[in-house]
């Protein structure tokens, strides 16, 4: 029962069924550190994954440490083994070029003087000079000098034709730029010694068929590509030859 000096209750303002508690906003829990890990200190910050010392997503690894490991150090026996090869190819050509026609024999040398460009058919034991202009597009050679027929030409890259009793004639392959020529083998004849077609097969007895990549006017020439053959008479001479194939 009330009396008339209680307060009246505020009937806008919503009442609380007797006997339930007051309501409040909801809570959820906070993350707490992992198992076994000390516990965070008030204001901290819960540590990053991947353990103590690790970066943070996308920052740059450390001091020293390369994010993908160091490449490997090439190999430099590829290397070696193509500069040896390159040795081997070089002896080859040079021991070929100096061995062809050191037996054939024309029928009067007397009729070539040094600076002739001659052209030689026939065989080893029947060989047939013709003087041709140096200009002609047939493979010829150039006469580097004439001596006696115990004697030697400067080196062992000149090919040589020997009459006997009269002397022999040292010869320089008068050959063009982007052409292949045949180099005769060991035992081989100064008539081997030809232009072929750069795909063409050797002949048998060790011939070589080698494309001319440079020509120059000097006994000293760069070859990017091929081997370095030169000559110093009757004029400077340089080519650069590359091997294309070979006959055992």
């Amino acid at each position: 029962m009330t009396s008339p000096d209680d307060p009246k209750p505020d009937e806008s303002s919503p009442s609380i069924p007797a006997g339930e508690p007051p309501t409040s906003p909801p809570t959820y829990p906070q993350a707490g550190p992992p198992p076994g890990s000390a516990p965070i200190p008030p204001g901290g910050v819960p540590p990053q994954p991947g353990g103590p010392g690790a970066a943070p997503y996308g920052a740059p690894p450390p001091y020293g440490a390369a994010p993908y490991g160091a490449p490997p150090k090439k190999s430099r026996k590829k290397l070696f083994a193509i500069i040896g090869g390159v040795v081997v190819l070089l002896l080859v050509v040079v021991v070929i070029i100096g061995v062809v026609a050191s037996k054939d024999t024309i029928t009067d040398i007397n009729d070539a003087k040094a600076g002739d460009c001659i052209t030689v058919s026939g065989s080893s034991t029947a060989a047939k000079p013709k003087t041709v202009d140096c200009g002609s597009d047939t493979f010829n050679f150039v006469v580097a000098e004439k001596i006696d027929g115990g004697a030697n030409c400067a080196n062992e890259q000149y090919s040589q034709l020997t009459q006997e009793d009269k002397g022999k004639l040292c010869l320089v392959p008068n050959m063009q730029v982007d052409k292949c020529y045949q180099l005769a083998g060991p035992g081989g004849s100064i008539t081997d010694f030809t232009e072929v077609e750069c795909g063409a097969e050797p002949a048998e007895g060790g011939a070589q068929v080698v494309t001319v990549k440079n020509r120059e006017d000097a006994t000293e020439i760069d070859c990017t590509d091929g081997i370095p053959i030169t000559f110093e008479k009757p004029t400077p001479l340089g080519y650069c030859l590359a091997v294309n194939n070979s006959t055992g």
